[in-house]
């Protein structure tokens, strides 16, 4: 009997560890996006600036 309830609780921890790890990710996916989301637009008003200044 304590056999299993220690295989189910690894079970379990494995389960939430799995569960973090996909959060984990989906945060990581949300961040780098942002970024990238940034890094284009501070790029785009810069040319825009550039070529403005340019005229």
């Amino acid at each position: 009997k304590f056999k299993r309830n220690s295989e189910s609780y690894a079970t379990e921890l494995l389960h939430t560890k799995i569960n973090h790890f996909h959060l984990l990710l989906h945060q990581i996916k949300i961040c780098s996006f942002l970024s990238c989301f940034f890094v284009f637009n501070h790029i785009f008003l810069r040319v825009k600036l550039f070529c403005s200044m340019q005229e």
